[in-house]
């Protein structure tokens, strides 16, 4: 299973593509770096409840009922945005024929994922992070 996993790594540094990937991931965690960020309605996403009872969703309430912590919960919404962000750059390079096209439309896909407007909800303990990243 590692040297599956060894393979994979190595294939993804070899493209430009990967390395791409590699550099945005390592950008948006950089971006996040100053700690979580309470605000005031925060409190409001801690209580989960699946019938509705609740001024909030179920969505964020689980995964901050699954991850208690809120550099934990900083680290998930980080997670899912580095998956997102990626993942339409990878989709997207797929559905291009040339390359410089192909490295030109990952790029601009990344950058957007890197925009302050974007990162900064990332250490914010509110449900614009995750929703952001669902929403790509």
């Amino acid at each position: 299973m590692a040297r599956h996993w060894r393979r994979a790594v190595a294939a993804a540094a070899s493209s430009p593509i990967g390395c791409a990937v590699g550099v945005f991931a390592v950008l948006r965690v950089l971006a996040a770096l100053h700690g979580p960020t309470p605000w005031p309605d925060t409190t409001s996403y801690e209580r989960l409840n699946f019938l509705g009872d609740e001024p909030r969703l179920w969505t964020v309430p689980l995964v901050w009922t699954i991850f208690p912590t809120a550099h934990l919960r900083v680290a998930v919404q980080i997670t899912a945005g580095v998956l997102a962000w990626s993942s339409l750059a990878i989709v997207v390079s797929r559905l291009v024929g040339t390359s410089s096209v192909r490295l030109a439309a990952v790029s601009v896909i990344l950058l957007l994922g890197l925009v302050p407007q974007v990162t900064s909800w990332d250490s914010v303990l509110l449900s614009e992070s995750l929703a952001t990243s669902l929403l790509v």
